[in-house]
């Protein structure tokens, strides 16, 4: 029967060392897991603690808004109506509350999801003032939109006929030509037989018309910004 083999004193030294090693890695990691129980938890447990206290015991961050909402833009409104209503719609922060301040007296209302919001409002004769200022959730208050002036106007412009009278009569291929002249208000728009005639700035139009054979009926007509209109009717009897 062959001698068993003892293993080489280099062997024995490398088995030792091993062994030692993993001998100390396992003491390493029981330290470990010691230290995380003992030393980490309570530090884990004080930084829950202090944020805990930060949030307000858990609950939500508090956020302070300053920031006021935008002015309320109004959409287009005209300069003169003779409406007895005025639409008013705009747009500001959504959920805003929209202090509107007509004539002197406020009314509250509350922009929708979008921003938008509308309302009406009943007009006096002559002007009519319209500004606005948009409250936030949190308090804050915006600037005051720009003051809009709307003219309840209900009364027709005057209008007069300068030249030529009613029924006048012309005759001869040279009276052919002629030219209706009149006086209106300033800013009002005028026409003659649905043509513009224009309006200088005293109110007075001169429009030249080619006369026909027989009667020749014009419509005069004079409007102005809020609408209003006045018509004369002027006929001209013509004979070549």
């Amino acid at each position: 029967m062959a001698a068993r083999r003892r293993p080489s004193r280099l062997a024995r030294t490398r088995e030792r060392k091993y062994t030692r090693n993993a001998v100390v890695f396992t003491l390493l990691g029981i330290g470990t897991v010691i230290a995380i129980l003992f030393v980490g938890l309570p530090i884990l447990a004080r930084v829950i603690i202090a944020v805990s206290e930060f949030t307000g015991q858990g609950g939500s961050i508090k956020i302070t808004d300053n920031t006021p909402p935008p002015p309320p833009r109004f959409d287009d409104l005209p300069d003169f109506t003779a409406d007895d209503r005025l639409r008013v719609s705009g747009s500001t922060e959504a959920g805003a509350t929209v202090i509107i301040t007509f004539n002197g007296a406020g009314k509250e209302l509350v922009a929708s999801a979008d921003g938008t919001f509308s309302t009406t409002f009943e007009l006096v004769d002559g002007v009519n003032t319209l500004s606005a200022v948009a409250h936030d959730a949190a308090g804050n208050e915006s600037a005051r939109s720009p003051e809009v002036v709307i003219t309840k106007d209900t009364e027709p412009p005057e209008l007069e006929i300068i030249t030529p009278e009613d029924g006048e009569r012309f005759s001869g291929s040279a009276a052919a030509q002629i030219a209706i002249e009149g006086q209106t208000e300033k800013g009002v728009s005028a026409r003659i037989n649905d043509r513009v005639a224009i309006v200088n700035r005293e109110g007075k139009f001169k429009h030249p018309v080619t006369l026909t054979e027989g009667e020749n009926e014009y419509r005069i007509s004079a409007t102005d910004e809020a609408g209003n209109e006045t018509e004369i009717t002027l006929t001209i009897i013509f004979s070549p």
